[in-house]
């Protein structure tokens, strides 16, 4: 399930990059890509254009358009995904990415509109996407579910501790935003993943098997049209 998260990351990536550049050979500017492709690709936070626009919920937790966002952001996910798959199952890495996702547009939608003196305010233009809610949501819910575990024990005697990778992870997004390559809003976007996957983490801690029920829903319904297997008397 990491694996193929990764895929789909990196593949909506080079497509995305690949119609900007058409884009641009038929000349064509920067505010027409915005307008007709990314527009209809982040989640806006004004939540009245949002509601003309619902499939953003699914295209902007996998949509990137700088290299080194989703660079940072696959080797995060390959790492906190790793960990948590190994611990949790399969099933739980899908779950959590998405309710993670989903979980930090609403935080990030509410911070916009809510605190207009902290956040920037809202614009036609204003929107959200990556998979920093998502991944944010694995590395709080490795961390939560098994907050002593020892990892990469080949970087140090006995493993190193899984929270100190989380520490590190939250001081790189937040020493962007302080020199300025970063944008608040994002904060807020991982919160509401954060949040989420502690949640999910504490759930599934204490026997629940929310996040293998909606695997199997969804894996029923993405497979509903499959032919049945014949059956050998």
């Amino acid at each position: 399930m990491v694996t193929q998260l990764l895929l789909v990351n990196i593949t909506v990536f080079i497509l995305l990059y690949f119609i900007k550049i058409i884009f641009f050979m038929e000349g064509y500017q920067e505010p027409h890509f915005v307008r007709d492709i990314l527009s209809n690709t982040f989640v806006s936070a004004n939540p009245s254009i949002l509601l003309t626009k619902p499939w953003t919920l699914l295209t902007a937790m996998f949509a990137h358009m700088d290299f080194w966002d989703i660079f940072s952001n696959m080797v995060w996910l390959f790492v906190f995904g790793t960990i948590l798959q190994q611990r949790a199952g399969y099933k739980q890495i899908p779950v959590v990415y998405v309710v993670g996702s989903f979980a930090g547009y609403a935080t990030y939608i509410a911070a916009l509109n809510l605190l207009p003196g902290v956040f920037p305010p809202v614009t036609p233009t204003s929107g959200i996407m990556g998979a920093h809610a998502g991944v944010m949501a694995l590395a709080a819910g490795v961390t939560f579910l098994s907050p002593g575990l020892r990892v990469f024990p080949q970087l140090w005697r006995g493993g190193v501790p899984v929270w100190i990778f989380f520490g590190i992870f939250l001081l790189l997004h937040l020493a962007s935003v302080s020199v300025g390559d970063g944008s608040i809003a994002n904060l807020a976007y991982m919160a509401g993943g954060a949040i989420a996957g502690a949640l999910l983490a504490i759930a599934f801690k204490n026997g629940s098997h929310f996040g293998d029920r909606i695997f199997d829903v969804f894996y029923n319904i993405a497979h509903i049209f499959d032919p049945k297997k014949s059956r050998r008397a």
